[in-house]
């Protein structure tokens, strides 16, 4: 039985390990004037346990391991029970911004367990040593290679099935897989092909090596056909030979696979499939980077502005569009994680990736009449993933010393999915629940169309702040052809025609049945609204939403920059009107949004005079660390390099100000583009998209609605 179907399930690998904050160090107040805090009581019943009584309780209410254990992990040491009460404070401080402080516990019995023997005097030494003891053979070998030369590449690849070694007089062998321990590789796909391998190149301290697939040599076998009968054989062998389904025990040894994003590579070799695992490990040159000099995803979306011409502008012109002269300081320090800008990083060498192309639009043949090219090309990737790995790898040594760090990244880069023959019933069900959840999701849509339609009745649509622009047009009745009657059909807005099926259509539903979750007027309906803030989409800056212009830190709408704003936004679905613009209703919304933050730090006498940032900034304290990082990133982003310039003091910057004028539906009101992934400069199409699952769990992304139907399509979101 073989690792089979999961072929392209293969998890990537970890740059590091990941700590916990209160993994802290037994000694680590050692000699620090101490006072004795109680333990708080445990909301536990320790009546309920003979062995209650053995229970350790710290003073945050944690459990710690039972003395018995503790003696044999700490040796020679006693087990601390004063600390210092700014250190208890602290704590609880972390644990109630996480809800976690005073929660009932339910303890673990405590287990006498004879542990073995340490590896060393104490526990410190133990993992150090076994960690040497795990990737001493590992770390010779990556040292290695990356101190080898590269030789030079073949003047002519050989166009046949299975792996070719080049030896340095020119002559080629044909081998089973490449013969020494530690290889550069990499794989290269047609993707309109499928998902198998069709050739790749390893570069080992000796030599060259190229493999080509069969399917690409061969050229009998149908692409569909070779798709559905894909299996071990189609994959890449490293180290057995073909019709081998095992590794010899003397063939077991210590490897390793070097690669830029090498998941993708792992997961095209053929033993990485076997029940019974081997002993190559894989290091991955795109984790080295991120672990070395890998940026934040505030640090992307500016890097990504940076590459459309900020990083060209110089310090008078920064200042002009009110961007920080320090915010790319960092820039030339980091780098986007794919191989040609780490390259760049690393190299100081632009590295030629066009022929990609042919890979991803290509086919078979494209390939074969281009062989010898696009061989090589991959061989450059694998001499380029080289030259990288010499540069990182000292580099990832003096940042992460411990050895424990690099056994990790090896064992992570080793996990699997493993599956039986049930495997296509969860497949099967998975799909059921799948589309279980877009009928339901479906009919909430076609509720909320029609319930928007109810709008239509005295033109109380004219007072929603989302529904105002859509296309409320209603044709006028017309004759028959074939009658002399006028025509008696109801008659619906144009917004809500778009949303019916004709009766002739072989998929006919009735109702407005063709809404999903793709269309534009879906986040109007669902009435989203952003920390608050209706939502409002504009042609030209996508979704965002809208704040008032009288912000005491921002500066109103001259008419000559109003002048014309008509006819900026004539979407399909909404009517270019801005004088209709409900600006009474949405400025009940925004003030009710506004006094929500407000109450939420009314314990701040400045809070009257803050900005909208500053409360959204402020928020980030009530949300998880992970989710404040990213909201911060979003407020930074709009105070820095958002084309609105909304937050910018001083002097208008007129550019900045004009866009975020051109895009609001009314003179007192700015518009703010929604954080974007690939930079401020990008505008966001749908907030219902993945990129915003994040903002959907901490409810900064939401709906206006009191009832639970809108805010369940959004939960549901998460889920398809």
């Amino acid at each position: 039985m073989f690792r089979q179907r999961a072929i392209f399930r293969v998890p990537q690998c970890r740059s590091t390990l990941i700590h916990s904050p209160f993994a802290v160090n037994r000694h680590l107040f050692t000699g620090i004037p101490q006072q004795e805090v109680e333990a708080p009581r445990s909301k536990y019943d320790r009546s309920e346990s003979k062995k209650a009584d053995d229970i350790v309780w710290n003073p945050c209410n944690i459990q710690m391991i039972p003395d018995k254990l503790y003696e044999q992990v700490f040796i020679d040491t006693f087990r601390q029970k004063l600390y210092p009460p700014e250190i208890i404070d602290k704590c609880k401080e972390h644990l109630e911004a996480h809800s976690l402080w005073d929660q009932s516990v339910k303890p673990v019995i405590p287990i006498n367990l004879k542990i073995p023997t340490l590896e060393g005097e104490d526990i410190n030494d133990h993992f150090r040593n076994v960690a040497l003891q795990q990737t001493f053979v590992y770390k010779k070998l990556m040292d290695a290679i990356a101190n080898s030369k590269i030789p030079p590449q073949p003047k002519e690849w050989k166009f046949t099935g299975g792996w070719t070694k080049y030896l340095p007089n020119g002559l080629t062998e044909k081998v089973q897989f490449p013969e020494e321990d530690a290889m550069i590789f990499d794989v290269e796909v047609c993707v309109n092909a499928g998902n198998a391998p069709t050739l790749a190149c390893a570069l080992t301290p000796n030599g060259w090596y190229s493999w080509c697939s069969d399917t690409l040599v061969i050229e009998e076998t149908a692409v569909d056909e070779q798709e559905a009968k894909l299996g071990l054989k189609d994959l890449v062998p490293l180290e057995t030979h073909r019709g081998e389904y095992s590794i010899p025990r003397d063939r077991l040894k210590e490897k390793i696979v070097i690669g830029h994003n090498v998941s993708y590579d792992r997961a095209r070799i053929k033993e990485q499939y076997f029940l019974k695992g081997t002993k190559t490990r894989f290091m991955d040159t795109m984790s080295l980077h991120i672990a070395v000099s890998g940026i934040t995803s505030y640090q992307r979306a500016l890097k990504l502005t940076a590459k459309s011409g900020i990083n060209s502008l110089g310090p008078s012109q920064m200042k002009k569009l009110g961007l920080e002269s320090t915010i790319l300081e960092w820039n030339d320090q980091s780098s986007l994680n794919n191989l040609a800008d780490v390259y760049k990083l690393y190299c100081d060498e632009e590295l030629t990736k066009s022929s990609r192309d042919i890979f991803v639009k290509g086919t078979l043949d494209d390939i074969r009449d281009q062989f010898q090219s696009l061989v090589s090309y991959c061989a450059n990737d694998v001499e380029a993933t080289k030259r990288v790995f010499s540069h990182l790898l000292p580099l990832y040594h003096e940042r992460f010393p411990h050895p424990v760090t690099l056994a990790g990244m090896l064992e992570m880069g080793t996990t699997y999915l493993p599956i039986n023959s049930r495997w296509l019933d969860y497949i099967s069900q998975s799909e059921g629940v799948f589309n279980a959840c877009e009928m339901e999701i479906k009919a909430i849509l076609m509720q909320k169309a029609e319930e928007a339609l109810e709008l239509l009745k005295d033109e109380r649509y004219k007072d929603d702040p989302w529904l105002w622009n859509l296309d409320w047009k209603i044709p006028k009745k017309r004759k028959s052809k074939t009658q002399s009657t006028l025509d008696e059909t109801p008659s619906f807005p144009a917004w809500y025609r778009k949303l019916l099926y004709k009766e002739n259509d072989s998929d006919y539903l009735p109702g407005p049945a063709k809404i999903s979750t793709s269309m534009q007027l879906v986040p109007k309906i669902l009435r989203l609204t952003w920390f608050g803030f209706p939502l409002h989409y504009s042609r030209k800056g996508g979704w965002g939403f809208l704040v008032s212009s009288s912000e005491e830190n921002l500066l109103p709408a001259s008419k000559e920059e109003i002048d014309g704003l008509s006819s900026a936004e004539d979407g399909t679905d909404e009517t270019p009107d801005q004088s209709a613009f409900p600006y009474t209703k949405w400025m009940e919304l925004w003030t009710k949004a506004k006094e929500r933050l407000l109450k939420t730090h009314s314990a701040n006498k400045e809070t009257g005079k803050q900005s909208v940032t500053d409360l959204a900034n402020s928020e980030l304290r009530n949300k998880s660390e992970q989710s404040a990082e990213e909201i911060l990133d979003f407020i930074r982003g709009l105070e820095t390099l958002s084309s609105s310039g909304l937050w910018s003091k001083g002097k208008r910057k007129k550019k900045a100000d004009i866009v975020s004028i051109e895009c609001s539906p009314h003179p007192k009101c700015l518009f703010v583009p929604l954080p974007h992934k690939d930079g401020p400069n990008n505008r966001v199409g749908n907030p219902l998209a993945k990129d915003f699952l994040a903002k959907i769990e901490e409810g900064i992304l939401a709906s206006a609605d009191d009832n639970d139907f809108a805010n369940k399509v959004v939960r549901i979101s998460l889920i398809v």
